[in-house]
């Protein structure tokens, strides 16, 4: 398939009830393998297996030359954040939420990708108090119901996410430290205001935040220099095309 250098390609894929577990563990580095055997439950060891197995299928099917998947090094960085040791230019980002997952792949720079599922019974408020600040913490304060103000906390706890993980320092940068640009009418975030160590974020990255499905809200930031991003689902992997 290859990349083209202003494009993002982000696919999302589930996780099937039943695999060919002999197949998934083929399909993974040792080390994959042996965190998967930790999983104390069946359920996630099943999706950690098939999640990992599909982005190395994924990656390979991108890069300039035959690599076989199973054969992809990939190397943590500081903060656990993995790279691919030969195509370093290869910037990529997994994030999944119980059985769905998605994966964002460009050579323009490092993505910060997170997804989550909507939780209507998550305590947003609490959780808005203690690591939201100004806009945000008043967009989920004056939400007209329940349902918009667990949407909208979904959709900027997303995107905090997003910016911990494009960064690379993930849960080492506080969320607090980042603080959200937002559509006066929708509440939506749109950009950055600030990120703590990061004074030209708001020119660097851009931010794109948009449902999955009819209950996920996925986050994605990545370089400006990035003219589109292509969509793609589990429909288009089975059939051989693209969203």
């Amino acid at each position: 398939m290859g990349l083209s250098p202003n494009q993002i390609t982000l696919w999302t894929f589930h996780s099937p009830p039943v695999t060919d577990r002999e197949k998934v563990e083929a399909g993974l580095s040792y080390e994959e393998r042996e965190k998967a055997a930790r999983f104390h439950f069946d359920v996630d060891r099943h999706r950690y297996g098939f999640f990992h197995m599909t982005m190395r299928n994924l990656l390979a099917s991108v890069l300039p030359i035959t690599v076989r998947p199973e054969e992809l090094h990939l190397i943590p960085g500081e903060f656990g954040k993995p790279t691919l040791r030969d195509f370093p230019e290869v910037h990529f980002n997994l994030t999944h939420s119980k059985d769905l997952a998605a994966l964002a792949v460009c050579t323009a720079g490092p993505v910060g990708l997170d997804l989550e599922m909507i939780d209507p019974e998550f305590p947003v408020r609490e959780i808005a108090r203690e690591y939201f600040v100004g806009g945000e913490r008043a967009a989920i304060d004056h939400a007209p119901d329940d349902s918009e103000r667990t949407n909208r906390f979904f959709q900027l706890w997303t995107a905090k996410e997003a910016v911990m993980k494009v960064t690379g320092l993930g849960m080492n940068l506080e969320p607090r430290s980042i603080e959200l640009a937002l559509d006066p009418a929708t509440a939506r975030p749109t950009g950055f205001h600030h990120i703590a160590g990061f004074p030209t974020a708001s020119v660097d990255w851009k931010l794109r935040v948009r449902a999955v499905e009819a209950a996920a809200v996925l986050s994605l930031v990545y370089p400006s220099c990035v003219t589109s991003v292509a969509y793609s689902t589990d429909t288009d992997l089975s059939e051989g095309g693209k969203k």
